[in-house]
C-alpha cells in the first residue's frame, strides 16, 4: 500500500469512527429533549437565613417520551464578574409522569450557576443567589430620577450579582407582569440604568453602590433591590394610602396618581396609593424571594414650609405616629411581625433647610431589634456639622437644590448616599424567608390531563402568559382540567394572608411531536408540546444554519452554542422575538477539541438542546 493510500485509508478511518459518534448521538436523542427551569429563577437572590443558608426550589419539567433518562441538578459557583468555577456534585431528580421535577436543596451563601443535566449533558442553567433582599419606600431620593440624562454612578466594580427587577408599576394596582425580569445593576445598557427598578424605581439610582458595600462588608454576598417609593410624598399620604383612603397629593392636592399617564380621573381608583407599591413588594417580590428589610427614606415633603399642613405631619409626634402605623401596616399584611425597617432623617430640599421637627419624629420612631435607624442623609458626617445642601459649589444635590446626583467634581452624592446607608446595615437579624413554590400533582385520563395546586388559596389564577392577562376557561380553582394544548402554564396562587405564589411553569397538551432533524423509522409520539430546533448541515466543518419556531407573541429568545462542559462558546441571539419561524447561520466559533458541540435554545422558561459533531477535515 502506497503512502497515499495508507494516508487516504487513515483519513476514512478517522471519517468512519465521527459517523459512528453522530449515528450513536442521533440514537441517544432520537427524540429531542426539550427542559425548563422555572426555579431558581434567574438573577434571582434568595434571602438567607441568619445561618448564612437558604431552602432553594429548584423546579421544572422535562418533555420526552422516554423519562428513562437521568435528570440531574448541580451547583457551579460563579465570581462576581462571571467566572464560573468547578461544578458541585450532582444530584437526581425524581420526574413525574409529565415530566415535572421538583427539589428543595439548602444552599450556602453565594452566587451560583444551577445547571440541570439531563443523561450527564447541562442542558438548561440560571444564576442565582443566597443574601440579602432589600424593598425600597419613601419619597423621591428613594424612587431616582426618570431622566435619561441624570448622571449615575458607575457600574464599575459592582459584582453581576447586585440585581433589580425592570418592572414599572407606578400608580396602578396591578401586579408586575414578570417577577423573573431581574437585571444586574451593573448593567452597561444605559437605557436599562435609567429604566424602571421595579416596582415603582426611576432607575439604579444609588442602589448599585449600595448592593456592592453591603456585598462586600459581608464577604462577598449577591443583594436585590425592589424600589416601592413614590416620589414627592409625605408621611400622612402613606398613612391614607395605608389606610385604604383618600391620599392627596402634597404638591397638587388631588388624590396621588390621578389621571398618571392618561389613567384614571376617578379617585377611589387610586386609594390605597403610594402604600399599594410597598404591599405589592411584599405580598410578590418578597414572598417569591424573601426579604431582610425596608429602607425608608423619606420627610421632605413634611419638611416644606409651603406645603399645606393637612397633607403633612403636624408635629414629631405626629410624624411618629403615622409612620409606624404604616409599618404595623406593612407587618400584617405581610404576616411579618418582625419585618425590619431602616428609618432614615431627611428634611432638606429646595424648600427649606433642616427641619428639626421632622427629624424629631424620625428619629423617635425606631424602637427595639427591628425599627432601627438608617441614614442620616441631612448632614455630611454623622447628624450634625456641614449639611448636604447646595452651597453653590461642588454640591451632593442637583441643580434643584433637592436630589442627590453623581456630580462631574470631586463629590458623587449618590454614591456618598449609598455609603451613608452602608454604615447604618449592620448585622442580620429577623430576616423574612422566601415562601414556597406550590408544587403541582399530575394526572391524565385519556386526552385529559389535570393539574393540582395546593389548597388553601384565597385566589387562583392559571395562565400561561402574565398573571395580569385574563386566565384560560375554568382556571379559577385549585384544580386545573383540560384536553388542550398550552405551553409554559403556570398556576398563580394567592394564600389568605395575601402573599402570592407561583408553580413552576408547565407544558401541557396533546400529542406533540417533538423529534429533530433527520426522520428515522420506528419514531415515537409523546405527550408534551414544545419547539422545534433544527441543526443543519450536521455533522458540519465550519458553519451551520438553525432553525426554530417560536409558539407565542414576545418571547423571549435566546440561543448559546456550548460545549460538553455546559460553557457558552457563542451567544447566537438573545432577544425578543415574534410568533413564527426564525434562522441563524452560526460561525467563527473558537476550537473544539472533543468535536462535540450542543446548541441550546431558551424560548421563555423552556430549553432544548441540538447536539452538533464538528469535523474537522485536512
Amino acid at each position: 500500500m502506497t503512502f497515499i493510500n495508507k494516508y487516504r485509508f487513515f483519513e476514512m478511518k478517522i471519517f468512519f469512527v465521527w459517523i459512528c459518534v453522530f449515528t450513536c448521538f442521533i440514537a441517544h436523542v432520537c427524540f429531542a429533549q426539550t427542559v425548563s427551569l422555572s426555579y431558581p429563577v434567574n438573577n434571582s437572590v434568595i434571602q438567607r437565613n441568619t445561618l448564612n443558608t437558604a431552602t432553594v426550589t429548584v423546579a421544572g419539567q422535562l418533555n420526552y417520551g422516554d423519562l428513562t433518562v437521568v435528570v440531574s441538578y448541580r451547583f457551579r459557583p460563579v465570581g462576581p464578574t462571571g467566572i464560573m468555577g468547578a461544578p458541585g456534585p450532582a444530584t437526581n431528580l425524581t420526574l413525574a409522569p409529565n415530566g415535572m421535577f421538583y427539589a428543595l436543596p439548602v444552599v450556602n451563601k453565594g452566587w451560583y450557576l444551577c445547571e440541570i443535566l439531563v443523561n450527564g449533558i447541562v442542558y438548561t442553567a440560571n444564576k442565582f443567589g443566597v443574601g440579602d433582599v432589600f424593598i425600597i419606600a419613601g419619597q423621591s431620593n428613594a424612587q431616582g430620577i426618570k431622566d435619561q440624562s441624570y448622571k449615575l454612578p458607575s457600574g464599575a466594580g459592582i459584582p453581576e450579582w447586585v440585581v433589580g427587577a425592570s418592572e414599572d408599576k407606578t400608580c396602578t394596582r396591578k401586579l408586575p407582569e414578570s417577577f423573573t425580569n431581574l437585571f444586574p445593576l451593573n448593567t452597561a445598557d444605559d437605557m436599562k440604568k435609567h429604566g424602571p427598578l421595579g416596582p415603582t424605581g426611576n432607575s439604579v439610582w444609588a442602589y448599585g453602590v449600595l448592593g456592592k458595600l453591603i456585598s462586600d462588608a459581608n464577604g462577598g454576598m449577591p443583594v436585590a433591590f425592589f424600589n416601592a417609593a413614590t416620589a414627592g410624598s409625605s408621611v400622612t399620604e402613606w398613612k391614607q394610602g395605608a389606610d385604604g383612603v383618600e391620599a392627596k397629593h402634597p404638591y397638587t392636592g388631588a388624590q396621588v396618581c390621578l389621571g398618571y399617564m392618561g389613567g384614571s380621573v376617578i379617585p377611589k381608583d387610586y386609594y390605597g396609593q403610594p402604600y399599594t407599591a410597598l404591599k405589592t413588594a411584599l405580598n410578590y417580590y418578597g414572598s417569591l424571594y424573601g426579604v431582610r428589610a425596608v429602607l425608608w427614606h423619606q420627610g421632605e415633603a413634611d419638611a416644606d414650609p409651603n406645603v399645606n399642613a393637612i397633607y403633612k405631619a403636624s408635629s414629631a409626634a405626629d410624624y411618629q405616629s403615622k409612620l409606624q402605623a404604616v409599618i404595623a401596616k406593612s407587618r400584617s399584611d405581610f404576616a411579618a411581625p418582625n419585618l425590619t425597617w431602616y428609618i432614615c432623617k431627611a428634611t432638606i430640599s429646595k424648600f427649606g433647610p433642616v427641619n428639626a421637627t421632622i427629624r424629631t419624629g424620625q428619629g423617635n420612631t425606631p424602637s427595639g431589634s427591628t425599627i432601627l435607624s438608617g441614614a442620616d442623609t441631612d448632614y455630611v458626617n454623622g447628624s450634625a456639622g456641614t449639611t448636604t445642601a447646595n452651597d453653590g459649589g461642588d454640591d451632593y444635590r442637583a441643580d434643584d437644590d433637592t436630589h442627590f446626583f453623581e456630580g462631574l467634581g470631586a463629590i458623587k452624592g449618590l454614591t456618598w448616599l449609598a455609603n451613608k446607608w452602608a454604615a447604618t446595615i449592620g448585622a442580620l437579624t429577623n430576616p423574612v424567608a422566601a415562601s414556597y413554590v406550590p408544587l403541582l400533582l399530575y394526572s391524565k385520563n385519556s386526552d385529559w390531563r389535570t393539574l393540582t395546586a395546593p389548597s388553601g388559596g384565597v385566589q387562583y389564577h392559571w395562565n400561561s402568559t402574565h398573571i395580569n392577562n385574563q386566565g384560560v376557561a375554568g382556571g379559577t380553582s385549585s384544580v386545573y382540567t383540560t384536553d388542550q394544548s398550552w405551553f409554559g402554564m403556570k398556576c398563580y396562587m394567592k394564600d389568605a394572608i395575601g402573599n402570592w405564589h407561583v408553580s413552576a411553569a408547565i407544558n401541557i397538551g396533546h400529542y406533540i411531536n417533538q423529534r429533530q432533524g433527520v426522520e428515522f423509522p420506528g419514531e415515537q409520539q409523546h405527550e408534551e408540546p414544545g419547539f422545534e430546533l433544527n441543526t443543519y448541515p450536521n455533522p458540519f466543518t465550519n458553519s451551520f444554519t438553525v432553525a426554530f419556531e417560536v409558539p407565542e407573541e414576545n418571547c423571549q429568545v435566546k440561543l448559546d452554542v456550548i460545549d460538553i462542559q455546559g460553557m457558552v462558546l457563542k451567544t447566537v441571539v438573545n432577544n425578543p422575538h415574534a410568533k413564527g419561524k426564525w434562522q441563524y447561520e452560526v460561525k467563527e466559533l473558537p476550537d473544539n477539541p472533543h468535536g462535540i458541540l450542543f446548541c441550546r435554545l431558551k424560548i421563555n422558561d423552556s430549553h432544548t438542546v441540538r447536539k452538533l459533531v464538528r469535523f474537522n477535515h485536512r
